[in-house]
């Protein structure tokens, strides 16, 4: 009795293991016929960013000849899409897949820029948080800190730079760049600089001029060497005299000597 009861247990998981194989052909083979009735387009980060947009996206995927609107699913190569969409400028990451309705599914994250230059020559593009070069958007404007002035750098011999990585020729070559990346940052992890300053100017003799949102003055970092200490300087400056003597009392205050500030009254 044992044995036969064994026996029928066995017969069973056959019978389950054989059914679950077929199914799995099946569907297999269900899904080898089915055919893309959908391009999902999802920006992720809508509400935050708008340099792209749903209808960008098929244009991209339009113009490249890319086949997938009545096309098997299982030939539509989703890899492809992918690298294609990871050539525009605003675009972080994108995850491409499909659905089990035929649907072919986009997920976009878009970049977040920190700063936008606008070089000697009048050309303007964003830098994002990553280090990444990107291009201005048509439909938006990001609103970060601007930085003008004596800035020779143009977007076309930059753009494959990563900020964020080591020092190499590249960089030393775009070496305003990569300093007022690391300024920028640090401006926007503090607090009441990042309320504070819109716009740094890099003059003629390569120094940096900070344009602050409140009061008139012009402060004057100098170089970019020990930035983090002369803005600490700044702070406490600003906590000690400037809040007791106002806010416009002086037009300049200049912060390019070691250990010192030095102001001129208006």
């Amino acid at each position: 009795m044992k044995i036969k009861k064994n026996i029928l247990s066995i017969l069973g998981w056959v019978a389950i293991f054989t059914f679950l194989v077929l199914s799995m052909s099946f569907v297999k083979n269900e899904e080898h016929k089915q055919r893309c009735t959908k391009l999902n387009i999802e920006v992720i980060d809508s509400t935050e960013f708008l340099f792209i947009n749903k209808n960008e996206i098929k244009q991209l995927v339009n113009d490249s000849n890319i086949s997938i609107i009545g096309y098997p699913i299982s030939e539509i190569n989703t890899l492809q899409i992918e690298n294609l969409l990871k050539t525009h400028s605003s675009i972080k990451s994108v995850k491409v897949y499909t659905s089990l309705k035929g649907h072919i599914i986009v997920e976009i994250t878009q970049r977040k820029p920190i700063l936008r230059i606008i070089n000697y020559s009048g050309e303007s593009y964003y830098i994002d948080k990553d280090g990444v070069m990107m291009q201005l958007s048509d439909i938006y404007t990001a609103k970060v800190i601007i930085i003008n002035g004596h800035v020779n750098e143009p977007f076309e011999s930059r753009h494959n730079i990563n900020l964020k990585e080591k020092e190499d020729n590249n960089i030393v070559r775009g070496k305003v760049l990569k300093d007022v990346y690391n300024l920028v940052l640090y401006i926007n992890n503090d607090k009441l600089w990042r309320s504070q300053f819109q716009q740094i100017y890099v003059n003629s003799d390569g120094e940096y001029e900070l344009i602050p949102i409140v009061g008139t003055q012009k402060i004057i970092l100098g170089k970019i060497t020990n930035y983090k200490i002369k803005l600490r300087n700044l702070k406490a400056f600003y906590k000690k005299g400037i809040e007791k003597r106002g806010w416009n009392t002086y037009s300049k205050i200049n912060l390019k000597y070691e250990n010192q500030i030095v102001c001129t009254k208006k």
